[in-house]
């Protein structure tokens, strides 16, 4: 509800309020902050034709899994200037050793169990290892898949001031 219905008045109907919107006369903006947003709108823009829209599809027999050591393979799904996304199998006595992180990391454990350091995880475990800190080894005694997603700040962002 609003004010003027708090007061009993119905307010503007759909056309008074256009006849008084096209009495307005239109502001313009300095010269400075027009120069702003259309830097930002045609930044926008540019993003988007670089990157359309659209769905992708990645099956599971499809993509390339590659060797990271004996025992240790990952698939990239998805790469961006942002982000990255893959798939991380360890084969049963498998291990990556300790390691910081650039960038926030999820993980979720999408078969198998392992540990992070000292962190036991299992089939549907979520974990996030934020950028700048490091954990122990990941290490699976049985084996596993992990989905991991490693998001970087975005540097390309245009803020106007």
């Amino acid at each position: 509800m609003n004010r003027y219905e708090k007061q009993g008045n119905e307010g503007l109907s759909p056309d008074s309020m256009e006849v008084l919107l096209e009495g307005l006369a239109p502001i313009q903006p300095d010269a400075a902050l027009a120069l702003r947003l259309r830097k930002r709108i045609l930044g926008g823009v540019q993003a988007l034709a670089a990157n359309p829209l659209d769905y992708m599809t990645i099956r599971a027999e499809e993509g390339e899994w590659q060797a990271i050591t004996r025992k240790v393979s990952i698939k990239l799904l998805r790469e961006d200037a942002t982000s990255r996304s893959v798939l991380m199998r360890i084969l049963p006595g498998g291990a990556m050793p300790a390691h910081a992180h650039d960038m926030d990391e999820e993980s979720l454990v999408m078969e198998g169990e392992c540990t992070l350091g000292d962190i036991y995880l299992k089939v549907g475990d979520y974990h996030l290892a934020p950028r700048g800190l490091s954990h122990g080894s990941v290490r699976s005694r049985t084996g596993c898949l992990l989905f991991i997603r490693g998001a970087r700040p975005d540097a390309s962002a245009i803020h106007a001031p």
